[in-house]
């Protein structure tokens, strides 16, 4: 006889009806809202295959209705200004519609989704008015006609979809468009996540529904200690595994999760609910979901403000799925968010925070592969000027080092921020932005010929030193957070202190590489002190300093440079060396 290990509570104290069964396998078990076992069994069968089916759409609304009702704390579901356009989801005899809201006030759900590489149907100029009579159900993507079934069955009247509610092809009804969609997504009633589907063809029903699995009773069971006996069902468990499907590998995925206050997400093989309260999921309908699924959202909402108050949030370097000229705009909604929870006036530059300025400055793209683009998408001092060709890992010590925590509490600032200059498209300081951007600095800064600049310090690398892969040589320490490279202030070719090559364990500190693949050897760059941090806990006679590595672009009185890395700079207290003072602009 095997053994059979059975996933879902309930069972003590239970026993076959007939027999034990004689294969071995890991079940969920499941039983119907009508039967005997129910109270003991929490866990319900799909009665089909069919995601899109009365019995889910009603277990939907259920949540919904729950929500509504029962949760102070989540937003109420009243009429609000709705977006710019809507699409009136119509009914069994009337077909949708786009809609010019022009001011008017309803309730509307808001369509998370992939595109995938083409769209079969999206409003632009040239179908706008015929859009606005009428969007015959069948001619639009499946993923579409799902989410308008869907927000039918809720009994909401309007459903906002990026690609017909924005036209596609005027520049201006994008930029305009994109910087509203924070507002769209946190005020929606409801956002669907089409998170199984790959692209807008496939549609949410047959993304989801390819991995259901139709049950029917399988044995009976008997309860002594509550005296009944019923049907169970089973199939293979999901366990605690809810993954992520493609929809969650968009970067613009982040904005429209975290602002939503509700979430109906179609993942593979089961339908999950996410408020600012619960969790549920259809395979435990009784049971709250026991996983960090849905972190970003809570911690957002729950603390994410408060812990990121004024600062750069450490999210920013992950967004790398989106077109780059709007990565800024996929992040807007909640720079806006975070600008109004803080408690002091607070300038956001390109997705820096001018209070936070000094760490801010001092990203640094942990992964090889990262290379900055020819087309201006933000200035070089800026992350979003990088684009991320590598998986960027998220790693606790990787955020560290992106954006160094570390720094906080014994770092003191070197630099002077004399001036900061962006100008954003429609005057959005959290949309795109406009070619021309600056910062002008007054630091201690040190010229260097380029091939005595290590190949690690440098943003555009083939060369990891993601500090989980320890690649390079490169090893971080419980105590001290930084990679293994560095450079005295003296700038010598050696370090000559034991200390640190035994921390660091490391002989190469100080190595210098000739940048023989970009075209740079022996030019003369900068080296520009921006913060330091006093490496107490590591060596008291050392001072960590983080310095920008800065080509030059023009010559004359007023230099301007261009960001090409960041180094760190170890001083040695008993033999500091005074860098010269000097006024640069980064561009």
């Amino acid at each position: 006889m095997g053994s059979t290990v059975l996933y879902g509570g309930g069972l003590d104290q239970m026993q076959w009806v007939g027999g034990e069964p004689s294969s071995s396998a890991v079940l969920g078990i499941y039983t119907t809202d009508d039967d005997d076992l129910s109270d003991i069994i929490p866990g319900r069968p799909e009665y089909s295959d069919e995601v899109l089916s009365a019995t889910c759409l009603g277990r939907a609304k259920g949540w919904l209705r729950r929500c509504a009702s029962d949760h102070p704390t989540c937003p109420a579901l009243i009429d609000r200004q709705l977006p710019t356009r809507v699409v009136d989801v119509g009914s069994e005899e009337n077909a949708p519609r786009l809609l010019l809201s022009e001011g008017r006030y309803g309730q509307w759900v808001a369509l998370s989704h992939c595109w995938g590489k083409t769209l079969a149907l999206k409003t632009e100029l040239k179908n706008l008015e015929k859009h606005c009579k009428e969007l015959p159900l069948y001619d639009l993507p499946a993923t579409f006609q799902d989410a308008i079934v869907i927000t039918r069955s809720l009994g909401i009247p309007f459903l906002w979809i990026d690609a017909l509610c924005i036209i596609q092809d005027s520049t201006e009804d994008l930029t305009v468009e994109s910087g509203k969609m924070g507002y769209v997504y946190e005020n929606a009633a409801l956002t669907i996540a089409a998170e199984a589907s790959e692209n807008s063809t496939i549609g949410i029903s047959k993304s989801t529904n390819r991995t259901r699995q139709v049950l029917q009773p399988m044995a009976r069971c008997r309860s002594h200690i509550h005296g009944v006996e019923g049907s169970l069902y089973f199939r293979k468990a999901f366990g605690n595994s809810l993954d992520r499907g493609p929809l969650s590998r968009r970067a613009w995925t982040i904005q429209e999760e975290v602002l939503s206050p509700r979430l109906l997400r179609f993942a593979e093989r089961q339908l999950l609910w996410r408020c600012l309260n619960e969790h549920w999921r259809e395979e435990l309908p009784s049971d709250q979901v026991n996983i960090d699924f849905y972190t970003p959202c809570l911690e957002f909402r729950n603390g994410f403000i408060k812990s990121n108050r004024g600062r750069t949030p450490k999210m920013n370097p992950y967004y790398k799925k989106t077109p780059l000229k709007f990565w800024l705009v996929a992040i807007g909604g909640i720079a806006k968010e975070l600008q109004q929870s803080m408690a002091e006036s607070n300038s956001y530059y390109a997705g820096l925070w001018l209070h936070d300025i000094y760490r801010a400055l001092v990203w640094f793209p942990y992964e090889a592969g990262a290379v900055r683009q020819t087309n201006y998408i933000a200035p070089s001092w800026s992350w979003a000027s990088i684009s991320f060709k590598g998986n960027i890992r998220r790693s606790a010590a990787s955020f560290a080092a992106a954006y160094p925590d570390n720094l906080d509490g014994r770092s003191t600032p070197l630099a002077v921020i004399v001036k900061v200059s962006v100008s954003n498209v429609n005057r959005d300081p959290f949309g795109q932005v406009k070619e021309g951007a600056f910062v002008e600095i007054h630091a201690p800064c040190q010229s260097v010929c380029s091939c005595r600049v290590p190949a690690a310090f440098l943003d555009e690398r083939k060369a990891s030193v993601d500090p989980s892969s320890h690649a390079d040589g490169d090893k971080f320490s419980d105590k001290f957070p930084f990679p293994v490279k560095a450079v005295e202030s003296a700038l010598t070719a050696k370090d000559r202190n034991k200390s640190i090559q035994k921390q660091l364990a490391s002989s190469r500190v100080g190595v210098h590489q000739c940048l023989l693949n970009s075209g740079m050897m022996h030019q003369r760059l900068l080296y520009l002190q921006i913060i330091m941090w006093n490496a107490g806990n590591f060596d008291s006679k050392l001072n960590i300093i983080m310095a920008l590595i800065l080509n030059p672009i023009t010559q004359g009185q007023t230099r301007e440079y261009q960001r090409i890395g960041r180094a760190i700079v170890v001083e040695h207290l008993k033999k500091p060396v005074i860098w010269p003072m000097e006024t640069v602009i980064i561009i």
